[in-house]
């Protein structure tokens, strides 16, 4: 009984996890000269072993500037997740809007996912914290003089995943 009990604390003990926080950005060099872009996160799932698994599930609006390097939280919080290597995360939002000078264009009013990839496996290790942050790339979707997603372009097109170090 006692090698039984034993066993099973040391599979639990085992069986760590890490953290991660997940956070966007516009990681350009401009320091956010052009207004905000304002996005209500519902869904953050994360790929592993050839299928999607849910990382994350809530309801978080989160202002960025563009072309800006912060990090804005959208988990606003660690969440654990396995250790192992990770190269993209499947974002489902259901607004999104520009905002300069306290003016709120909307851009996108449903349902809507995109895919942030890594350019190289995002090692995590057990009992690690680390911030996952995805690029934005606005430069290749968003028109700041015309206020519209750029003709023959999808929102966060390219976007990228990255982790976050401060």
């Amino acid at each position: 009984m006692r090698y039984s009990l034993f066993l099973i604390i040391l599979i639990i003990a085992c069986a760590q996890n890490a953290s991660v926080e997940v956070g966007i950005n516009d990681g350009a060099i401009l320091n956010g000269t052009y207004g905000d872009i304002s996005v209500h996160f519902t869904r953050i799932e994360i790929f592993q072993n050839g299928s999607y698994t849910d990382l994350w599930n809530g309801s978080n609006n989160v202002n960025f500037k563009i072309n800006s390097e912060n990090f804005c939280s959208i988990t606003m919080n660690y969440v654990p997740v396995p250790p192992g290597s990770y190269r993209k995360l499947r974002v489902t939002i259901d607004s999104l809007s520009y905002v300069e000078e306290g003016k709120k264009t909307v851009l996108l009013d449903s349902s809507y996912q995109f895919i942030a990839s890594a350019f190289t496996d995002l090692i995590i290790e057990e009992n690690g914290e680390y911030r996952f942050v995805i690029n934005a790339n606005t430069t290749t979707w968003f028109d700041p003089d015309s206020i519209k997603i750029k003709n023959g372009h999808q929102p966060f097109e390219n976007a990228s995943l990255k982790l976050f170090y401060q």
